[in-house]
Order: C-alpha cells, then structure tokens, then sequence
C-alpha cells in the first residue's frame, strides 16, 4: 500500500502568512477599537441624557424645575430625582471632575481648558446668569458640571417654564434638555481618558467653554498668573524664512510672519497663548503700566521715569516682583519683537532680541 504524502506549509509560508495577518490586524485593529470607543460614548451619552431627561420631566410634573435662586439650590432638588452619589463646589472641582478637557468646535483644534477655573455660568458662556457651577458625581459614574438660570419660573397653571425672554418649555410636564434654564457638561466615563469633547466629554447648552479671567485690568481679560516665555527653535530658518512644510504650518496656524534662526522666545510666547492674536498687544501692556502706575501720563513708545508701581497691583497680576519685562505681540522682524520693561520707578517701551530668555508671557483670556 503506498502512501500519499501530506502537503504541508513550509515554515517561511507560514512566517509570510503570518506577517501579512499582521500587517493587516496593525492597519485594522486600531480603528476598530477607535469605532468601538465612540459607539460606546456615544450610547452612554443617550443612556445620561434619558435619565436625566426623565428627572426633569418628574421635577416639571411636581412644579419643581424652577424657581431656584442659586444652581446649589437646583441640584439638591435634582438629586432627589435621579442618584447623584457626591456633590462637590467648585473650590474643590478635581474631587468631583477631571482636571482638565480637550475642548473645541468640531472644526477648531481642541484646546486644553484647566477645569480648575470653571467657576461660573460666565465659562459657559452663560454671563447673564451670574451663578455658580456645581460639580456632581451620578451614581452611574457620569460626571458634571451644572449651572442654572435663576431666571427661570414655573407657570403653576400650565407647568410651562418662562424666563424674562419668554417660553422654553411646553405643557403638559414636558422637559427639554436644551433649555436655557440648565447648562451641563458631563464625562460619560468619569475621569478617565480620553476627556475630550464629543467622544466622553459632552454639552448640553455649553454655548462656549472659557477659562475666563484670572484677573482684568479694565475691559483686559487676562488668562492666567505671568508665566516666562519659553522657546521654539525652527526646523529651517534662514534670514527670516523657512521652506519646511512644518516650520510654514506653524506660522499659518499662529500667525507669525518671520522666524529667528536659533531659540525663538517671541515665537515660543506666540504659541502659549494659541496665536499672535491672543498675546498681549502693546497698547494693552500700556493699559496693564497705567494701571500699576495710577497714572495715564505714561509714553507709549519711551522710557518714563519718576513713577512709583503699586505693590498690591502688581501681585494682583501674579508678580512676586516690582520688576519684570511684558512681551507683545508685535513682531518687528526676524530678529527684534517689542516688549515694555516695569520698575518700581521706571517703565520703557523697547526692543526684544528673540532668541533673548527672561520675558513674561500675558495671554488674553475670554469671559
């Protein structure tokens, strides 16, 4: 009896075979868990938004919805309504909320918002609501910020809730998530990754989300305490111009015309604050010396003396120190920006070498 021999892979078409199995699970796998993720966040969001939907209903139906006059006051109700397993303030946001989001339209590039400094309706871009944010934590592991519009009234005839600018809700105890009575930004997941909006991280009636203002000097909204400029070194930068394609991508996306070959601190400064536009101006420093001065007899392009800085103003701006040097946003040429140097008894407008270190960094914040 004769055997037939047994076909078998050899080993390089097995080592093949699985190299091209490989290949093609590294091409796949990643935007199958990347759908997964987003259908995911996707149906937790529906399931919150029922629940809460639901809360509101009932809280309508019992005349309950309204008539609050702080947003602590809304939640406490709230909380009789759906679980709601820790309420926090919002001094202490992190024990209730992340620390930050990645925040942005579905066109824009998502900016990093320090949730720290979510304080009020204001960071909503609710500012006519002058309330609180309140930071909860639902039993199902969603977690939020509230802010309520006292404004809001309830019918106790029809049920309807109405503001100053007229009807937001029907009859019969209906309850409409985009009411302009609530605003809500919610993390389906809690504070794990990845803290993005529109994938975990989600808004109801969040018009915008600012960070607001760590201090105003006037109508100058200012974004943060000073921080040092830190550098940005070019790819390529010849006599003011570059042709990498990444090196011209960043002047497309910050505004910035020329390039200083070697460490570029005005460059650097530009891109802290997300773009040329929202770095200080040189009339804005000039509004910031006014101000630490008291005076408005102060020369917008030369030294002035015999001035005395105020102290408490200049560590209301963050400063542990009389002297420091503002830089601006304008861009002189490739090698110099303009800065205004401050003293206790000496302010001047000057030029700044680029590639020079030692410059504070004002950003312009939004309220």
């Amino acid at each position: 009896m004769r055997l037939t021999p047994i076909k078998a892979f050899t080993l390089a078409e097995v080592l093949i075979t699985l190299g091209i199995i490989g290949i093609v699970a590294t091409m796949t796998i990643p935007d199958l868990v990347a759908n997964y993720q987003s259908r995911s966040f996707a149906t937790a969001a529906s399931v919150f938004e029922s629940k809460l939907a639901e809360a509101l209903r009932v809280m309508n139906t019992e005349q309950s919805l309204a008539g609050y006059r702080t947003t602590e006051d809304f939640v406490n109700e709230l909380s009789k309504h759906i679980r709601i397993s820790n309420i926090c303030t919002n001094e202490n946001i992190p024990d209730c909320y992340t620390e930050s989001v990645l925040w942005g339209n579905a066109n824009a590039t998502p900016v990093e918002v320090d949730m720290k400094r979510i304080k009020t309706s204001t960071n909503f871009g609710q500012k006519e609501w002058n309330t609180s944010v309140v930071p909860v934590q639902f039993a199902n592991g969603t977690n939020a910020l509230i802010s309520y519009n006292p404004e809001c009234i309830q019918d106790p005839y029809s049920n309807q809730i109405i503001t100053l600018s007229g009807s937001i809700s029907g009859r019969n105890g209906s309850a409409n998530l985009n009411t302009t009575c609530l605003g809500i930004l919610y993390d389906t997941n809690g504070a794990k990754g990845p803290n993005k909006g529109g994938s975990d991280v989600r808004g109801i009636n969040i018009r915008k989300l600012t960070r607001g203002c760590f201090t105003k000097v006037g109508d100058l909204c200012i974004d943060s305490t000073p921080v040092l400029a830190t550098p940005y070194n070019w790819n390529a930068c010849v006599a003011g111009r570059t042709s990498d394609p990444k090196d011209q991508a960043v002047m497309a996306k910050y505004g910035i015309t020329l390039c200083a070959t070697g460490d570029d601190y005005w460059a650097g400064a530009v891109m802290q604050c997300g773009g040329i536009d929202k770095l200080v101006s040189e009339n804005q420093i000039l509004e910031i010396a006014k101000y630490l001065y008291g005076t408005d007899d102060i020369a917008p392009t030369a030294k002035t003396e015999n001035l005395r800085i105020d102290p408490d103003k200049v560590a209301s701006l963050g400063f542990t120190s009389n002297s420091f040097s503002l830089i601006s946003n304008t861009e002189y040429n490739m090698a110099y920006s303009f800065y205004r140097s401050f003293s206790t008894y000496i302010t001047n407008r000057n030029y700044a070498n680029r590639n020079n270190r030692g410059y504070y960094v004002f950003c312009i914040g939004e309220e």
